[in-house]
């Protein structure tokens, strides 16, 4: 009996190191699934099993029971409306594989939301339970952040010294974005800057609970880094994302002497980075490039930088939440209908390539309707309820997913589910709630 508990102990704790430590890798990939996936799948299958193995129940902490009952809920509705998207007219892209047919589409996004789930239930629950757990997660999290963060600096050097032409597809950590060798951004394992500016808000914040529970100093040498990493990613949504936890830090600095302070020194750190991004002119190009869209189709053709992508998807996705505000057109449905001429206007049909609205659950409000959006943004939001008279760094942690979902981060990319996790169990381990208790009332039975 021991041996078999210390076997589950270990497989739990290799668990623990792959789910935290594979976030970061969302570049790569087999078909559309990234390594985190297969291993989120997996423990989505054992978690089932044992559910069904003991009767149709599983022991579970008391303020994650409801939760887990609302995340079954959605994801049953989602499913239902899923199969409702089967009466609407699809548009397959040319040589699909099987799994991106109608509704096997939506099954696969569907399956891939609730490994999310049930990773972020199982990951809450044993940090709760277990210090080692959640000790394990911010370790293996903020290792492989700074590990992921160097490496993007040593592609930026390579890429300016060699003047390498890089690929979308390619692992490469730094690229042109427009391909003139006008700027090299980096993005570690992300396929682009944007996200992975907003990952590496999520290690800076894994950071500081690190910091507040273990006492595990951030240190000079990698604070630098994060932060001059995070200036060459050149991500909007990433500096919007930092300006609003930002925001919601001094919000919470009950000195007002402090909170001018902290107001001034932000202000002063926030105008140089817009500065050196040059984030005014950014800004300004994605407006010009919706508001002049047609004409600047008439001079640019398909060029993929305007007809895929967050401007196409701007001007595609407010035409299918008209048509479709309650149920929408069905989980992960978006590219199996955005070259249905209902909703491209004078945009071109792009069969050849499958295109993703990249505007976080924004772009999900057309594919799941309005109402299961706005249901899921309350459950996002759960944690930071639960959590913000904790301190600053585990309320920051807990709004950090429903903020990075709202500026471009997809639902099914892990590591906002991670940090939410991580805040909850810091909740605990932090002795500022009770969650635990050694008595049998202190679990709950979800049945």
């Amino acid at each position: 009996m021991a041996t078999s508990e210390s076997g589950h102990e270990k497989s739990a704790t290799g668990t623990v190191w792959l789910v935290s430590g594979l976030a970061a890798f969302t570049n790569i990939r087999l078909g559309s699934l990234q390594p985190e996936d297969f291993v989120l799948i997996v423990l989505l299958a054992v978690c089932l099993g044992r559910f069904l193995a003991r009767g149709g129940y599983f022991r579970i902490e008391p303020s994650l029971a409801w939760l887990s009952k609302a995340y079954l809920l959605l994801i049953v509705a989602l499913g239902v409306m899923a199969a409702l998207a089967l009466r609407l007219k699809f548009f397959p892209l040319d040589n699909a594989s099987l799994l991106k047919q109608p509704f096997l589409f939506s099954l696969s996004k569907l399956v891939q939301l609730a490994a999310c789930v049930c990773g972020f239930l199982w990951l809450a629950n044993g940090a709760a339970q277990r210090t080692l757990w959640l000790q394990l997660t911010l370790k293996a999290y903020w290792l492989i952040g700074i590990a992921s963060a160097v490496y993007s600096i040593c592609c930026w050097v390579l890429v300016y010294r060699l003047h390498l032409t890089v690929s979308p597809t390619s692992l490469l950590g730094a690229y042109h974005p427009d391909l003139t060798g006008s700027s090299i951004r980096v993005r570690g394992f992300f396929n682009e800057g944007g996200p992975y500016g907003i990952y590496l808000v999520s290690v800076a914040l894994i950071g500081m609970l690190q910091r507040k529970l273990y006492g595990v100093r951030l240190g000079r040498i990698t604070g630098t880094v994060l932060l001059v990493v995070f200036v060459m990613a050149q991500s909007k949504s990433a500096f919007l994302l930092a300006l609003l936890l930002l925001l919601a830090f001094l919000a919470s600095v009950s000195s007002f002497r402090s909170r001018m302070v902290y107001l001034f020194v932000s202000a002063c750190l926030i105008t140089g980075v817009a500065i050196q991004i040059n984030l005014l002119a950014q800004l300004e190009a994605y407006y010009t490039a919706y508001e002049n869209l047609e004409q600047r189709m008439s001079v640019l053709g398909n060029d993929a930088n305007l007809v895929l992508g967050r401007v196409a998807s701007a001007y595609i996705i407010p035409r299918m939440i008209e048509a479709h505000p309650i149920t929408g057109i069905g989980i992960g449905n978006y590219p199996l209908m955005r070259n249905d001429p209902q909703y491209l206007g004078k945009l071109p049909a792009i069969l050849y390539q499958e295109d993703l609205p990249a505007l976080g659950i924004l772009g999900e409000a057309c594919e799941i309707g309005v109402p299961a959006t706005l249901f899921l943004l309350v459950l996002f939001c759960v944690p930071f309820v639960r959590c913000r008279r904790y301190g600053a760094a585990i309320m920051l942690a807990a709004i950090f997913q429903p903020l990075a979902h709202l500026l471009g981060a997809q639902i099914t990319y892990f590591y906002p589910w991670l940090v939410s996790a991580c805040a909850l169990g810091a909740c605990v381990q932090s002795k500022k709630i009770a969650i635990v208790d050694s008595s049998p009332s202190a679990i709950s039975e979800v049945r």
